[in-house]
């Protein structure tokens, strides 16, 4: 609902479809009479036995009664700019609403993700330090040692990459839904 209220493009393609059926009632407006007033009035001292004043005032009335169907066509093809803006803006809708969708879902696995590698740093850590502890008893080799550190390298950097990928997937979401990163 959020992304359908704020994103922009909604907005555009919303006012695009007020557009559309305006121009359909502009298009019904042709179909009637048009009515022109008009009025003139002059001042004017030519002779001592001419008017002062002249004036004039008069209606016209315009109202064309065939035209071999331009305007009934022109009516129709509003129409049909009012359903291709409103076939468009449905278009949109739904691509928003799987954009956000999928965001979600992303943002929610990279949750997940975090979750996992903390645990598989928890698990490196234990394991380095049994391993350490082996290794001071003389229980276990170096090559044992530098595993476990490898290992505790790697979820340590794993655990850092699930915590940056929860932050893009966090800003993807944002920005489907309409917000700036920090909302």
């Amino acid at each position: 609902k959020a992304a359908l209220e704020q994103r922009i493009e909604l907005k555009q393609v919303r006012t695009r479809v007020s557009q559309a059926r305006t121009a359909v009632d502009l298009a019904w407006s042709k179909m009637a009479p048009t009515v022109n007033f008009v009025a003139q009035a002059q001042f004017a001292r030519a002779s001592a036995f001419g008017e002062d004043v002249a004036g004039f005032v008069g209606v016209t009335f315009d109202w064309t009664v065939w035209e071999w169907g331009a305007t009934k066509y022109g009516v129709d093809e509003a129409r049909a700019h009012v359903r291709q803006a409103e076939a468009g803006l449905q278009q949109l809708e739904e691509g928003i609403a799987l954009e956000v969708e999928a965001a979600w879902v992303e943002h929610a696995s990279s949750l997940d993700q975090a979750v996992l590698a903390a645990e598989a740093v928890k698990v490196a850590e234990e394991n380095y330090s049994l391993v350490r502890k082996r290794f001071d008893n003389k229980a276990a080799t170096s090559f044992d040692l530098v595993q476990a550190e490898t290992e505790l390298t790697k979820a340590r950097s794993d655990e850092k990459m699930a915590q940056v990928s929860g932050l893009i997937a966090r800003a993807r979401l944002a920005r489907a839904m309409g917000m700036g990163a920090d909302d």
